[in-house]
């Protein structure tokens, strides 16, 4: 008790109880990361991996999902990434995801439509920090509609209807996004 005194519960926990879940700087507390089960993918290939595969529900009511998309260049630095979320329940469950640092940009269209369509036609949330190239490939090319659009204003930037000279087919991740997500992606974390 005098050393969970003298040092606070985080570092008592590392210093004493040689726990090693979480730093001082972990956005996540680290009793949720204890929390958390391990899952073995059920199919795992070339960066995708599934841990659940698509619920096709009762007719007319199939599962619900959305796929955030990160794009990078594809020459082995940053990874070109994405992952498919069910949102038709409470708790979201994260259900497959992609990871890959070579995959080129003409490529990953193709990869990203191919789980979208399996997974229910899944809404695309696209990063187009890097380039809008990726979504205008799905959109364009593949004609894939299930794309969300985001108007850009002083305030900020909201899922919008696609029309508009402020609307883009993705988001631009910043400060302001990046802050947003990471409290929301905590707090969903937290509350289990």
């Amino acid at each position: 008790n005098e050393q969970k005194q003298l040092l606070g519960e985080l570092k008592y926990r590392q210093e004493v109880l040689m726990s090693f879940l979480g730093a001082a700087a972990t956005l996540i507390d680290p009793d949720a990361i204890q929390r958390m089960a391990v899952t073995k993918p059920l199919y795992e290939n070339n960066g995708f991996a599934m841990y659940e595969d698509v619920h096709k529900g009762d007719p007319g009511k199939p599962g619900s999902y959305v796929i955030t998309v990160d794009t990078s260049s594809g020459v082995g630095g940053d990874y070109s990434a994405y992952s498919i979320v069910r949102v038709d329940t409470m708790p979201y469950k994260l259900v497959a995801r992609y990871r890959n640092n070579t995959v080129s940009p003409l490529v990953y269209p193709n990869i990203i439509c191919k789980w979208a369509k399996y997974y229910n036609d899944a809404w695309l949330l696209i990063e187009i920090n890097h380039s809008e190239q990726v979504a205008y490939i799905i959109q364009q090319e593949l004609e894939y509609e299930n794309i969300l659009y985001v108007s850009r204003t002083s305030k900020g930037q909201t899922i919008g209807s696609g029309f508009g000279s402020s609307t883009r087919m993705g988001v631009t991740t910043d400060k302001k996004t990046k802050r947003i997500g990471c409290s929301t992606f905590k707090d969903l974390v937290e509350q289990g």
